[in-house]
Order: structure tokens, then C-alpha cells, then sequence
């Protein structure tokens, strides 16, 4: 009986440190020492918007899927506390190179963008230090990530229905951008898509207006 018992022991910690070692190469953008963020974590910017949003954009390597979230630390706002946020970007192939990562970046790159409203603690420090900041200010972000997403593909539908409250539209703008994007490509089945969101203030409706045009445009154009 001992026997077995340290067999079930021994077999646990065996998966619990190939996981963490998996977690270290593979989904740390600082522990890889492959990579240009080694030790030193991605760039990030923090902006205000309206109704006391914040939108933190990373430029990073990491690749993602829509409705994936990642955990976020900004050491200068908190070193040892992360916190998970839905990523609301999305690099789609239906849309040209420009639209997903500007001229200035570095081949390979794209933005990774969140949206956080000041309703935990550490949304707080991170509004208190963009208030704080200078003008093209700029900050260390290091990511764990990305991990979720949806089990059902939303081409595979007819129709569909998206329903958000407040800042849960972060959980459908980057599925909602997929989702266009491979009706664009023909991939999809999808012939109507229908987008609720409810908001407490109209000024809310800002956070993603240069999103929506930006994207609207690109579709548009047929690009």
C-alpha cells in the first residue's frame, strides 16, 4: 500500500513539473531565452478612455487565438501580482499586414491589446499609474498566455448572436473580428452576424470605435 501510494506521489510531480517546465518555454514571454523578451518582458503603453477604461497595448511575439485571455504583470505596477484579462485584439489573415501591426514595428510583431475597468485592486494601480505617466511613457509587461478560448468554432453557424454587458465586450471582439474575417476568406457558413452590447454610459461606446472603423474599413475595401 505504501508502495503504491509514492507510485501516485511520485507520478503527480512528475506532470506538475513537466507542466511548469512546458509553462517556462512556451507560454512565458520572459523565460525563454530564445526569444528577444528573455528576462526583460514586451513593451506596453497604457491609455485612458472614457468611463475610467484603461487599454494597455503590448507589442509582442506571442501568437493567439480569439476569446484567449492571458495573466498580466506590469512590474512597475505591481511586481509579484498578475492578473488575467481577455485579450481584444486579434491578427487575422483576411486583413493586410498594416491593419494588425503598424509600419513601425519589427517584422514578426503584432499588438496585444486589454481592456480593464477599475474594478479590482490592481486595475486601480494600473489607472493611478497611467495617470501618473508622462506622454509617451512606457512600460514593462510580462505575459503568461495566452490560454482558453472557444470549443466551438463560430464559422460553423448560420447565424449569430453576441450579447455583452459593460467591459465583457472584451470577451467578443476578437471572436467577433475572427468571425468576419473568415467570412471575408469564404471559410465560414455564417450568413448574419448580430452584436448586443449594453452600456450604463454612451461614452463607452468609444473604446472600440477605432477598432470597428479600422477593421470596418479594411473589410470594406476588400482587403
Amino acid at each position: 500500500m505504501t508502495l503504491a501510494t509514492y507510485a501516485y506521489l511520485l507520478s503527480t510531480l512528475a506532470i506538475l513539473a513537466v507542466s511548469y517546465a512546458l509553462r517556462l518555454l512556451f507560454f512565458l514571454n520572459f523565460t525563454n531565452p530564445w526569444r528577444l523578451a528573455w528576462l526583460v518582458g514586451d513593451e506596453a503603453s497604457i491609455t485612458l478612455l472614457p468611463s475610467d477604461a484603461v487599454k494597455i497595448t503590448i507589442t509582442t511575439r506571442m501568437k493567439w487565438r480569439p476569446g484567449q485571455y492571458a495573466h498580466l504583470r506590469l512590474p512597475s505596477v505591481s511586481l509579484l501580482v498578475s492578473h488575467p484579462f481577455t485579450i481584444t485584439s486579434l491578427r487575422t489573415p483576411g486583413l493586410p499586414p498594416h491593419v494588425y501591426a503598424p509600419p513601425r514595428m519589427a517584422e514578426g510583431y503584432r499588438e496585444m491589446t486589454f481592456l480593464l475597468r477599475p474594478s479590482s485592486s490592481y486595475a486601480q494601480r494600473v489607472l493611478a499609474a497611467a495617470d501618473a505617466q508622462d506622454p509617451g511613457d512606457s512600460f514593462r509587461a510580462f505575459l503568461d498566455g495566452p490560454y482558453g478560448g472557444m470549443s466551438r468554432a463560430l464559422e460553423s453557424f448560420d447565424h449569430v448572436l453576441l450579447i455583452a454587458g459593460g467591459s465583457g465586450i472584451t470577451a467578443l471582439m476578437s471572436q467577433l473580428v475572427g468571425l468576419v474575417s473568415k467570412m471575408r476568406e469564404g471559410k465560414a457558413v455564417t450568413k448574419s452576424i448580430r452584436v448586443v452590447w449594453a452600456v450604463k454610459r454612451m461614452e463607452s461606446l468609444a473604446w472600440f470605435a477605432d477598432d470597428l472603423r479600422m477593421y470596418g474599413d479594411a473589410f470594406e475595401k476588400g482587403c
